[in-house]
């Protein structure tokens, strides 16, 4: 058993106040870029219906005007810049991102109405390409952490009946500036043979040994654990095929339109695309939870200190109380983790059985009296 955190009535409010507003900004900033398209078709200095090259040059401004949109969005949430490597880091990001999808969208349209193979092909040799941005992007902002440790101690022992033994042993540990590009709660792991642990300067604060290592053990989770094996293989599916059987579905769909809508076909299909990503990115949301929760199960088995984890958890989420309780975008599946209350339910689960199995193996083995 373990003792799961009795929030004050206070921090209850607290929570759910925070959390209600930043669903709010959430739906807020969606509902933004699907008008974007839209405040585009206002412009009367297109022809009607655009030519070729002005539907590359539309396409190149909702990509531009999205993209101005993330920084003033990250400004109003630091006017006065103080983390300006994290406004660097997060720019370079998006900017190589949305680059990256608009020249998918560019060669898209030039295949307009679709055809699924062509679709697929520059799907992959586009999220290859995603991948090595992503690697690349986060490596540089990784370069200014500061080596604490080469010999962090981490743990081991047995995963399953007739899994080898897994045993790490030593991790190298590295500290996150506080004007770090990252936030400064972040726990990251990067996975290898000796894994490479980043921690920020409030959750090293924060928390003790024993929760510091059931968060990176719960990072190492993501890539080890045996849980929800099938999730997996249908995040991968998604990967592969979602977004570019969506878009020829799509496609087809606006080609058999009626004429009258013509001139609004590209502007329909960028709204289009913008919704296709925000379902890629709900799948993606709903089928990473149960990897969550089994990142948090291999956690709790490979450090044995479910409480840490517990305590931990709660800790990471006193000072910034998103998603803490159940709410209306967690139970639809819009949020990339299950709510705190969730997490630690399952984990009390998980423990409880644990603890009923190991007492029914020991009373089958006691000896019988007399």
């Amino acid at each position: 058993m373990i003792d799961l955190p009795e929030w004050d009535s206070q921090f209850i409010t607290r929570a759910r106040r925070y959390t209600r507003w930043m669903n709010l900004y959430s739906v807020g900033r969606t509902l933004i870029v699907f008008a974007v398209p839209w405040g585009l078709a206002l412009d009367t200095s297109f022809s009607d219906p655009p030519s070729t090259g002005q539907t590359f040059w539309l396409i190149l401004v909702f990509f531009c005007v999205v993209f101005v949109l993330f920084l003033v969005d990250e400004i109003l949430w630091d006017p006065k810049l103080r983390r300006k490597r994290r406004l660097l880091y997060r720019s370079a990001e998006t900017l190589s991102e949305l680059a990256l999808l608009c020249l998918l969208t560019i060669y898209w349209w030039l295949v307009f109405p679709g055809h699924i193979a062509l679709a697929i092909g520059a799907w992959w040799i586009g999220g290859i390409a995603l991948a090595l941005i992503r690697y690349v992007v986060r490596r540089w902002a990784l370069r200014e952490a500061v080596l604490l440790t080469k010999d962090y101690q981490l743990f081991g022992h047995r995963t399953g009946k007739f899994s080898k033994r897994i045993k790490h042993d030593r991790a190298s540990l590295y500290m996150l500036a506080e004007d770090s590009a990252f936030p400064r709660d972040t726990v990251m792991t990067l996975i290898g043979h000796q894994p490479d642990i980043y921690v920020g300067a409030e959750a090293r604060r924060i928390l003790d040994p024993d929760e510091l290592r059931s968060a990176i053990a719960h990072e190492l989770g993501h890539s080890w654990s045996q849980h929800y094996v099938g999730f997996e293989l249908g995040d991968w599916i998604r990967r592969l095929f979602l977004v570019p059987t969506l878009v020829s579905a799509g496609s087809a769909l606006l080609a058999g339109a009626p004429l009258w809508i013509d001139r609004n076909t590209i502007f329909l299909f960028l709204t289009m695309l913008t919704l296709i990503w925000d379902m890629n990115v709900w799948a993606s949301h709903l089928l990473g939870r149960p990897r969550e929760l089994a990142a948090d199960l291999y956690a709790v088995e490979m450090t044995r200190t479910p409480q840490a984890f517990a305590a931990g958890l709660a800790k990471l989420f006193e000072s910034r109380p998103y998603n803490v309780l159940p709410n209306l975008l967690d139970t639809l599946g819009f949020l990339s983790h299950p709510c705190v209350a969730k997490r630690l339910r399952c984990i009390a689960a998980a423990v409880e059985s644990s603890d009923t199995r190991s007492a029914r193996r020991g009373l089958r083995r006691r000896p019988a009296a007399g």
